[in-house]
């Protein structure tokens, strides 16, 4: 391939449009397509927030990862001087009984030298009353993580690209063609053509569409369920986020005035997924 290649990347969510930049970087020439924009509410990196975290139980790879992109957003946050990361911390809790996936992750946290606190349940108690932690035995606590403006992170990478010399078209790639045996060139939605040295699909859940033949019904998009919950922010400060292995939650009280339940929801009565794909084994 050439020395300076021509790279068409299709979708510019977050792994589309870092890797848009990160090749623009390279000194590649990029050219980023999505049909609706960055951070879209049609995509899986669409919504306001994401939870920033290290815990996510044994035997996987995404600690190590979460601890590189932590660094990652130290770097372009002072490059851009915009905050998207907000590190209010990540309490995770756990029962005696079915601590499994918090257990598993310490030492990959330790490894991967992300901040962590192994926090007893009287220790939560006292440091965040405002939680209910009822049959809760221990917790981990990382206080450099937080939550991630999603929408908004996902415009400002696209921005950085373009700046950088990057062109974004807000087009879409049709399927017809993709998956014949040799890929010189993709259909865009306005009738023209576009011809790269190398191509990079990075669609999500739209993926299936796009290669029916290969992908087909291998990716599928789950229902999730969003709930808000809404509290005068001048009577209670942010606190950190709360989760444990089935619910997930933003919890912004300290005190009497908010006081959330840690009781684990089952999923035979509430079904929850903690992933936009779900891959199905064969």
């Amino acid at each position: 391939m050439k020395s300076n290649p021509h790279i068409a990347v299709i979708g510019a969510g977050a792994f589309g449009g870092w890797t848009a930049l990160q090749l623009q970087e390279s000194e590649a020439r990029v050219t980023l397509l999505d049909a609706w924009g960055p951070g879209n509410s049609r995509a899986s990196s669409g919504g306001e927030t994401r939870v920033m975290r290290g815990t996510y139980g044994p035997d996987q790879p995404y600690t190590e990862m979460a601890a590189r992109a932590l660094k990652l957003w130290t770097k372009y946050e002072r490059r851009w001087k915009q905050q998207f990361l907000h590190r209010t911390g990540v309490l995770w809790m756990a029962t005696a009984r079915d601590d499994v996936f918090e257990r598993g992750p310490v030492k990959m946290l330790r490894s991967a030298k992300i901040k962590f606190q192994e926090l007893s349940s009287t220790q939560m108690t006292k440091r965040w009353p405002q939680v209910n932690f009822e049959g809760i035995e221990w917790g981990i606590f990382e206080p450099e993580c937080g939550y991630l403006d999603a929408r908004a992170s996902c415009q400002a990478v696209v921005d950085a690209f373009v700046r950088e010399g990057g062109k974004y078209e807000p087009l879409a790639v049709l399927a017809d063609g993709l998956e014949d045996e040799k890929l010189r060139s993709v259909t865009l939605s306005d009738g023209s053509r576009l011809k790269a040295d190398g191509y990079v699909f990075a669609c999500g859940p739209w993926l299936g569409k796009m290669f029916p033949r290969t992908v087909g019904n291998l990716v599928q998009a789950t229902k999730q369920d969003i709930f808000f919950f809404g509290i005068a922010l001048n009577i209670c400060p942010y606190g950190p986020i709360t989760l444990d292995a089935f619910v997930m939650a933003f919890q912004v009280g300290t005190g009497a005035v908010l006081r959330l339940p840690t009781t684990r929801v089952g999923p035979s009565s509430i079904p929850l997924t903690t992933s936009a794909l779900s891959i199905p084994k064969r």
